[in-house]
């Protein structure tokens, strides 16, 4: 009997092969479990190391994206690492692997990640939503190695954000390149920055005054919220359908004084928002609506009009966030009901909060020792005050506002002496004490503004001002607070 010349198959390498066609039928269904399941066992196999470099990086970028949807970030991060090991590996992995190191908590990793994928791929920064790349900066220390080299990173790849969010990047890295003792590189970084509030911020602080030149075009603070409100204005005309184009026009707006303009723009836009279900396209960030209903909120209290401007708010607060619990305008409604000197209404506003940043814990504590301070409640407003204490860095002038509202101009003084003398912190604290053409405040704040004006007047306040900076009149308002 004669016998066949074809080689018998190789079982192990045809059960091996069976695994990933498996593993790409249910990536094709959507299956990510069970994707996560097959390619497990085909990475741990002895037979893994006999398939070619592209198939091996293939399959751990799927597997990393398997476990990153089936939200498995250790094992994701993992099998990320692993891929980026590959020189072939692409702008996918690099970028995962960024998303997964920051969820995870680390937070130089994330960094480094994130470093590598601008410098390789600059040209997808323009794909990438720039809160991410907010997030990621802000989860590193001021005075981080890793955070001055992610925004040199973007700024040689001519990073630009279309609502101005580079101009705060840039800002930090020249000053991290003047506290390096390098005039040079601050002075080309300062060429890229163009926010009011930045101008301000190098404008006020004597550290700029070497390379910064006050009087050259386009280092003016009013003409830069001119140009920024007419660049959101063209963003908003280009993607009519994204919400938070307007949000950002609508600041734009209020810090210019042009309130009306506000209101008609959230009009005509939350107009075309309760149409949304019957027509298409559908709007993008929608969630950002309770914050153009914020901004017109802002523009109503400072035309007078206060009742309807507390209309609005309730009515923002009562729409999710992110489809969770609307945190953000709580807080701010409890905000605004103590500047009305209304405390069991501002309790009561932000009595069922759920889980928030630690930012927000701040806001929620100024709310709480503010109404404490209006009841005449000592232990509440010493509790809340100690929180605010022990939490400064998440925001220092909830901490001095909070100060002077108790009275206590003396620690309100000492406090913001110290912020100046702080290499980190100065610029904030320089843009907030400038002269701004506020409104007249409302009843429940009429005593922290004097208050703040007597610690201003100090001699001691005035000297530590004078040594680092200065103040100016500016005919804008750089924050949509409603007081």
């Amino acid at each position: 009997m004669e016998t066949s010349s074809v080689a018998p198959p190789d079982r192990d390498m045809t059960f091996y092969r069976q695994r990933l066609a498996l593993a790409n039928a249910l990536l094709r269904e959507d299956n990510m479990a069970g994707v996560g399941r097959e390619l497990s066992a085909v990475i741990d196999s002895p037979l893994f190391d006999t398939l070619s470099r592209d198939v091996q990086l293939h399959i751990l970028s799927t597997a990393c994206w398997a476990a990153t949807r089936e939200e498995q970030a250790k094992r994701a991060r993992d099998l990320c690492q692993r891929a980026i090991g590959y020189a072939e590996a692409g702008s996918d992995d690099w970028y995962r692997l960024a998303m997964l190191e920051s969820f995870l908590g680390e937070h130089e990793a994330a960094a480094a990640a994130f470093i590598e994928f601008v410098q390789r791929w600059p040209e997808q920064l323009e794909d990438i939503d720039e809160i991410v790349i907010h997030q990621l900066r802000h989860a590193l220390p001021a005075d981080s190695r890793a955070r001055v080299e992610m925004a040199q990173a973007l700024f040689d790849a001519n990073w630009k954000s279309p609502y101005g969010g580079d101009s705060s990047i840039w800002y930090d890295l020249a000053l991290a390149r003047l506290g390096q003792n390098q005039p040079e590189q601050a002075r080309a970084v300062l060429t890229r920055i163009d926010t009011p509030v930045d101008l301000i911020r190098i404008r006020s602080d004597k550290r700029f005054d070497r390379v910064f030149n006050r009087d050259a075009p386009g280092h003016d603070v009013d003409g830069a919220l001119r140009r920024q409100i007419e660049a959101q204005k063209q963003h908003a005309v280009i993607f009519p359908d994204d919400v938070r184009a307007h949000v950002q026009l609508s600041y734009a707006l209020l810090s210019a004084g042009r309130n009306e303009e506000v209101i008609k723009l959230a009009d005509r836009t939350m107009a075309r928002l309760a149409r949304a279900s019957l027509e298409r396209p559908a709007f993008t960030h929608i969630d950002e609506q309770v914050w153009l209903m914020d901004s017109r909120a802002v523009a109503l209290r400072r035309l007078g009009r206060v009742d309807d401007a507390l209309d609005e708010m309730r009515r923002a607060s009562q729409l999710s966030e992110q489809g969770e619990q609307n945190v953000s305008q709580a807080l701010n409604l409890g905000d605004f009901y103590c500047s009305l000197g209304r405390p069991d209404e501002a309790m009561a506003a932000v009595a069922q909060i759920g889980e928030m940043s630690a930012y927000g814990q701040m806001v929620l504590h100024k709310v709480r020792h503010c109404a404490a301070v209006q009841r005449g409640d000592a232990r509440m407003a010493g509790a809340s005050l100690a929180h605010l204490d022990g939490n400064e860095d998440e925001a220092p002038t909830i901490l001095l506002e909070a100060l002077l509202r108790a009275g206590r101009i003396d620690e309100a003084a000492a406090r913001l002496i110290a912020q100046l003398q702080s290499d980190d912190r100065r610029g904030r604290m320089l843009e907030w004490l400038q002269n701004y053409p506020l409104p007249q405040p409302l009843p429940g704040n009429v005593a922290m503004r004097a208050a703040r004006a007597a610690m201003l007047a100090r001699d001691d306040v005035t000297a530590a001002i004078a040594a680092v900076g200065r103040i100016e009149r500016y005919d804008i308002i750089p924050t949509a607070e409603l007081d």
